[in-house]
């Protein structure tokens, strides 16, 4: 995991099967609710380019 929202906390990104990628942003926490509720960032992967 890679933290990219850069708030110091790994983050997620996941695609749906009708094919919009989705971030869920992490929380910090370890028990429960350890992502955040899912964004969605496009539907193809120029709309997030994570390595710049």
């Amino acid at each position: 995991m890679k933290d990219l929202t850069g708030d110091g906390k790994a983050d997620f990104l996941a695609r749906t099967p009708g094919g919009t990628r989705c971030l869920y942003p992490g929380t910090g926490k370890t028990t429960s609710e350890i992502f955040a509720t899912r964004k969605s960032i496009g539907t193809d992967f120029k709309q997030y380019d994570i390595f710049g």
